[in-house]
């Protein structure tokens, strides 16, 4: 089989078993946006941070300015709780977690072959 035609034939689940990356799942969304709201506080914060650069702070707080709040993630939670929960059921959590790592489980890998 033609390599570049194999490359191509990939899905995306495959591609995730091949690099070691597994899906990120929506609880571990959540926590990595409130973990980066606090990176950026900290950042702002000079008793924190003591030798950022100025620079780095004043970005630190345009990015905050916009930063999705507390109020924010609820309602992205109900509106798509596919992307984002601040807590998954222990039973969905370990489902989702072996579907990311059985290629043939994924709706993605349909079609695709690593053969």
């Amino acid at each position: 089989m033609n390599a570049v035609k194999l490359v191509t034939n990939l899905g995306p689940a495959a591609w995730s078993t091949i690099l070691g990356h597994y899906m990120t799942l929506p609880d571990e969304r959540y926590r990595a946006i409130r973990i980066t709201e606090t990176l950026l506080i900290d950042l702002c914060s000079s008793r924190a941070t003591p030798r950022i650069p100025k620079e780095i702070r004043q970005r630190a707080a345009q990015c905050l300015r916009h930063f999705p709040g507390s109020y924010d993630l609820h309602q992205l939670e109900l509106a798509a709780p596919h992307v984002v929960q601040q807590q998954m059921e222990p039973l969905h959590r370990m489902v989702a977690v072996y579907e990311s790592m059985t290629p043939e489980l994924s709706d993605d890998h349909e079609g695709s072959t690593l053969d």
